[in-house]
């Protein structure tokens, strides 16, 4: 089975930064973060300026909060030729920038045992948002 090409650039970035914590790997990327208590969102990417910047919702778990960057980090690499920002809330995502976004951050926290969890994982990242954050972050260990 092929690897689809938004796993296979978590897999490289993780590879490139000796890391799979997505905080670590965007600050290395130069991308600014801030943590802020937002009341209906988990965090937000955009572009100011010439600058990256990802806000996390501060009221998160750490390893929420991990896969919030992640799933923004994801925005950054695989869609940069968007310049608006990304906000991820508890809202449904259906469109395929969302779906890429999702499983690049598994692939990236998960790493190379996504195969492993590949079938639960497709059908989280297709869904809401907080049930693929809530799931997730359960499962996951720092590298």
């Amino acid at each position: 089975m092929e690897v689809p090409y938004y796993v296979r650039a978590a897999w490289e970035l993780a590879r490139e930064y000796a890391t799979r914590n997505p905080a670590r790997i965007a600050q290395e990327r130069g991308i600014k973060l801030l943590y802020l208590p937002f009341r209906s969102i988990y965090g937000v990417g955009a572009y100011l300026a010439d600058c990256k910047l990802i806000a996390v919702n501060s009221n998160l778990e750490e390893e929420e909060q991990n896969l919030v960057i992640a799933h923004e980090l994801a925005h950054f690499e695989l869609h940069p030729e968007f310049s608006v920002y990304f906000v991820l809330s508890h809202s449904l995502f259906y469109t395929r920038w969302e779906y890429e976004a999702n499983m690049f951050a598994a692939a990236l926290r998960i790493g190379e045992d996504l195969a492993r969890y590949e079938p639960a994982i497709r059908e989280l990242a297709a869904g809401r948002v907080d049930k693929f954050i809530k799931a997730l972050g359960a499962r996951i260990e720092d590298n």
